[in-house]
């Protein structure tokens, strides 16, 4: 999984934030931190090779992480990884919340923003994430209420 987000954030990150910003979120976290839930965790597999993977915490909404390998962006991956965490999402509504009111609540970086607008989330409201001893990257709290009836998974 580490392989997979640090190759994401090299490829896509640039041009967003400098090497250095870049660079300091991948070294700040070790691959050992991808240890998650096995019940949190989506995987996008071919031929046994990882290309993507997300992380959702459904009963909070949160969703941790969502990384594509670079050779797969731009091919529905992503939106296929995110279409399930819906669907989870919507099966496992937040502590409290009744289906209706399901919800994904997520850390974009700036290079992601479009991605998940696309897909019907809103910006709550910037800020910004301590990466390394000395960086910091501009992140957007974004948020997508998500309806009981409408279908996410194919």
């Amino acid at each position: 999984m580490h392989e997979v987000y640090a190759s994401s954030l090299r490829s896509l990150a640039p041009g967003v934030y400098s090497t250095q910003q870049v660079e300091a979120w991948v070294e700040g976290s070790a691959p050992e931190s991808f240890r998650m839930p096995v019940d949190e965790l989506c995987v996008a597999l071919l031929e046994a090779t990882v290309v993507g993977f997300s992380w959702l915490c459904p009963r909070s909404g949160w969703l941790r992480a969502l990384y594509v390998r670079p050779r797969w962006f731009r091919h529905g991956v992503g939106s296929a990884l995110l279409a399930r965490c819906e669907a989870e999402a919507r099966a496992r509504p937040a502590r409290g919340a009744e289906p209706a009111r399901s919800r994904i609540v997520l850390l974009a970086s700036l290079n992601a923003i479009g991605f998940y607008a696309r897909r019907g989330f809103g910006i709550l409201g910037g800020t910004q994430l301590a990466v390394g001893r000395d960086q910091r990257l501009e992140m957007m709290t974004m948020q997508k209420k998500l309806s009981e009836s409408r279908v996410a998974c194919r």
